[in-house]
């Protein structure tokens, strides 16, 4: 009978888990929904290009690369952290440096990818063309060309090793490739791309500015391209354009690029250091200012540059006058001044 009574079962102790155990359960678990994640968003990705790919077709996939195989070199010009001494090579053209210069600021795939879409890169032939028959053209969206192609800029000297950076960013002079890969289709075609450093980088520019009237050596005027080798689009000569035709003939502008003195602080630096096109100094002399207060002035001009802000620059150093406050005489006024001494005499 006790033996009947006393349990037959016996109680097995389960000791609680260490914190080391628990840290590494919370690890594995963390690990698999991470890779669940990775997992999901590839196939998102991968059904994305498929449908991609099933809206353009063969013919949009070939015509894209062949578009891409005949692009033209993409040239940027860019400010270099040293100066140099430019040497013309037997064609006349000016070489670029040996070895190559770090350039302000960096040159990403996107940038390069965004100008060739403007030159109309992706715009694809949606039928076979023929002679004297306009081909009706699609124009592949960013998202589009992004999720077709994947892109790689590779430097074409194996010897400069740090030309670009882990991010894959352009950070010196010198001849690139820019490899796109077409996921659709599974080819390859590749633009040229050349950094060249701009005409204030180099020993000449500052000599002759050096022995410039003092009038002009206040400040430097030049356009200093960003992009391009058919159509520049700097940031100081559409500042330029934009104030010459608001404030009218009779109007001075100074713009002076400011940008390498900020490119080391943080929001710069968290960019690469910016474009190079980033911190302006402006002068602006008009008589259109006559009767506004300084704020006014300021907040004209900003919204006057406003699509430039949209576009990446980041900061504005306003100086605007009258011609009266520069102490200066109005250049219409004073032309009209000399013509009527002239006949005179």
């Amino acid at each position: 009978m006790r033996n009947e009574l006393l349990p037959k079962h016996k109680a097995v102790y389960q000791p609680l888990p260490t914190p080391f155990q628990l840290s590494n359960e919370k690890a594995n678990v963390s690990l698999v929904e991470s890779q669940l994640e990775s997992a999901q968003a590839a196939l998102e990705v991968q059904q994305a290009r498929d449908a991609l790919s099933k809206e353009l077709g063969p013919l949009q996939l070939l015509s894209l690369r062949r578009k891409l195989e005949v692009a033209p070199p993409v040239v940027f010009a860019r400010q270099t952290t040293t100066k140099f001494r430019p040497s013309a090579s037997v064609s006349g053209e000016t070489d670029l440096p040996k070895p190559a210069l770090g350039i302000q600021g960096s040159i990403s795939t996107s940038d390069v990818v965004d100008f060739l879409r403007q030159q109309g890169a992706f715009d694809l032939e949606t039928d076979y063309s023929e002679e004297g028959k306009p081909v009706q053209l699609n124009r592949l969206t960013l998202a589009q060309i992004n999720t077709a192609c994947d892109f790689v800029l590779v430097a074409e000297s194996q010897n400069e090793t740090d030309s670009v950076d882990k991010l894959g960013r352009i950070k010196k002079t010198g001849r690139y490739t820019l490899v796109a890969h077409i996921l659709p289709s599974n080819t390859r075609a590749r633009v040229p791309v050349i950094v060249r450093p701009t005409v204030a980088s180099s020993t000449t520019a500052s000599t002759a500015s050096a022995s410039a009237p003092a009038s002009s050596a206040i400040m430097s005027g030049q356009t200093r391209g960003y992009a391009t080798s058919t159509k520049p689009t700097s940031m100081e000569s559409s500042m330029r354009s934009k104030l010459e035709a608001e404030f009218g003939p009779q109007v001075e502008v100074n713009i002076r690029n400011d940008s390498s003195k900020h490119a080391h602080h943080a929001a710069m630096a968290a960019q690469g250091g910016g474009n190079g096109e980033t911190h302006f100094y402006v002068h602006v002399v008009s008589d259109k200012f006559s009767g506004m207060t300084q704020i006014k002035r300021h907040r004209a001009v900003n919204a006057l540059l406003q699509g430039e802000f949209d576009r990446g620059l980041h900061a504005l150093s306003l100086r605007t006058k009258t011609w009266k406050e520069e102490g200066r005489t109005t250049p219409g006024v004073q032309a009209e001044g000399e013509q009527e001494s002239t006949v005179s005499i």
